[in-house]
């Protein structure tokens, strides 16, 4: 994960963006124990772009379309992450991409 100096935020500039909306545990955790941040850029470190669920950053609503995957519960963080759409790997109802921005 990138971006862990608090007091400054660094986001990257993509030349094809898309908006995937996603959510997260209060704590900004995902499944398996994964930390998303609250703004900013964010890579995952293990990306593989094969079209498997895993090794990727996830997300459910790419332009808000689509998906299944959100949880509904009071207390979960929505994001609205920014990538390059042509690294976009779509799955079943989500897609996964290796980096983003956070940027609400």
């Amino acid at each position: 994960m990138e971006n862990t100096n608090t007091s400054e935020i660094f986001y990257k500039t993509f030349k094809n963006p898309v908006y995937v909306l996603r959510t997260c545990n209060s704590d900004l955790t995902s499944h398996g124990g994964f930390q998303w941040v609250s703004a900013g850029y964010i890579r995952c470190p293990d990306w593989d772009p094969k079209p498997e669920c895993g090794f990727g950053l996830h997300g459910s609503l790419p332009w808000g379309q689509g998906g299944n995957y959100m949880d509904w519960s009071p207390d979960a963080k929505w994001l609205v992450c920014e990538c390059e759409a042509d690294a976009l790997v779509y799955l079943n109802n989500k897609v996964k991409f290796p980096e983003c921005n956070v940027v609400f």
